[in-house]
């Protein structure tokens, strides 16, 4: 008996963008281009070797741990595309960490349903498994397009990792599924970053204020060239002023992103063009979110 085809509108945006614009190149990694036909390629195949293991819309959790690399984002739309929920992991916990939350994310059953399985920090508790669904990335893709004015143009320098929703989906992820190209590095190194730059053309990257020090406490800060940079995104946690003003002073605007785990994160936007007037200011909610603002006495009670 055949069965029935899995309902995939994030495999299927990025398959639309893959045959509209094949010969675009989506990632470049290491010495490697890899065109969106290409990528495409990789995805079915991945797809197909996860349907001949897992059977298809199985639901199962397919685990990765380990440094940014194509293969993340390609068994992200495999996933995506078979039914079975990808659960990138943070490789610098430690063995018994890992196990664990792989024990809490069932892996091997198929008793949760989503796309993208990820943990919080636990920064007030335990980390918790944050789920994503397929409308819900794509969700998350539109508000990013519309925070940075993201269009095909546009070039992303990526080195945050992947396991986390900030490196992941803030500008990663839209920028291919708008069928711009984004430039993938393993690790974030200050050296790297700056070499690839006036190397590559990057016109956004993401960053966070450990990174932004690393950055301008580099001795080539000063003399590289940053020219194709039209803004950086930030976020994370309060960024202290010197680091927004050193990129300002430099006319790149440093805008921001404000979010959690749970809310894809695309919430609260800074966009480059507030962001010289606004400096340090987390933003604006973007027009498909609403907050609501609560204070609690020392009771915890709002």
């Amino acid at each position: 008996m055949s069965q029935a085809k899995v309902m995939s509108p994030l495999f299927d945006r990025f398959a639309q963008i893959a045959n509209a614009y094949p010969k675009q190149i989506a990632l470049i990694f290491k010495e490697e281009r890899i065109s969106y036909s290409s990528l495409l390629a990789r995805i079915n195949d991945k797809a197909n070797a996860l349907q001949a293991t897992w059977g298809l819309a199985s639901q199962a959790r397919i685990p990765y741990v380990g440094l940014n690399d194509p293969d993340v984002l390609v068994t992200l739309f495999a996933c995506a595309k078979v039914g079975a929920i990808f659960l990138p992991i943070n490789y610098r916990l430690a063995e018994a960490e890992i196990a664990g939350v792989k024990a809490n994310a069932g892996v091997g059953d198929g008793q949760q349903r989503g796309c993208l399985l990820v943990y919080t920090s636990g920064t007030t508790g335990e980390p918790k498994g944050a789920l994503h669904t397929q409308e819900g990335l794509l969700a998350n893709a539109g508000a990013s397009w519309a925070a940075h004015q993201m269009t095909q143009g546009d070039v992303v320098l990526s080195t945050l990792p992947l396991f986390h929703v900030g490196g992941l989906c803030i500008q990663t992820l839209p920028a291919l599924l708008m069928g711009a190209t984004v430039i993938l590095h393993e690790r974030f190194d200050a050296a790297a970053w700056l070499a690839a730059v006036p190397m590559h053309r990057p016109t956004l990257s993401l960053l966070v204020p450990a990174t932004m020090k690393a950055i301008q406490s580099s001795p080539t800060w000063s003399t590289t060239d940053l020219s194709s940079l039209r803004g950086v995104m930030a976020g994370s946690s309060t960024i202290p002023r010197h680091f927004i003003d050193a990129f300002q002073s430099r006319g790149i605007p440093i805008g921001q992103i404000y979010g959690t785990t749970e809310t894809g994160p695309v919430s609260a936007v800074l966009p480059f063009a507030k962001a010289l007037s606004h400096p340090g200011l987390a933003g604006w909610p973007h027009v498909d979110c609403k907050l609501q603002l609560q204070h609690k006495n020392e009771h915890g009670v709002g």
